[in-house]
């Protein structure tokens, strides 16, 4: 049976294109690091999924080893 690890990020509440990463689960993260398409491609390449959006609340997924 596959079983996974989940991330939880929460951005600040800029507009889309300003997003920053505020927590990483549970953790505050350092000011300053965008939240942006080459991010997300860097989770990506980790083997990380999108599962859940909600306005600034997002959840990953990726099989654990």
């Amino acid at each position: 049976m596959q079983k996974w690890e989940y991330m939880e990020i929460y951005t600040s509440q800029n507009t889309p294109s300003e997003r920053e990463i505020a927590y990483v689960n549970g953790a505050k993260q350092k000011e300053g690091r965008p939240f942006d398409q080459k991010y997300i491609n860097q989770l990506g390449s980790f083997g990380w999924e999108l599962v859940i959006k909600n306005d600034n609340f997002y959840i990953f997924k990726r099989p654990k080893e």
